[in-house]
């Protein structure tokens, strides 16, 4: 892919990625007035979670190659 190509798509994604995940926090914001503390907490755990799901996924995956080889 032309570097061109690439550094046009990558900006024009960048800010729609921004005004979408801003847009969100708003309406979340709105929805939410007063009982954020209730939710702070799970969806903290819950992003924690994703995050640790590749790391999990690559760590098993060698120790099963690992395994395999030996």
């Amino acid at each position: 892919i032309p570097a061109r190509t690439f550094f046009i798509w990558n900006f024009v994604g960048g800010i729609i990625w921004t005004q979408s995940v801003i847009f969100l926090g708003y309406i979340l914001g709105e929805r939410l007035k007063g009982s954020v503390d209730i939710y702070i907490l799970p969806i903290v755990g819950l992003i924690i979670v994703i995050s640790l799901i590749p790391v999990l996924l690559e760590i098993i995956k060698e120790w099963r190659t690992k395994r395999h080889l030996s």
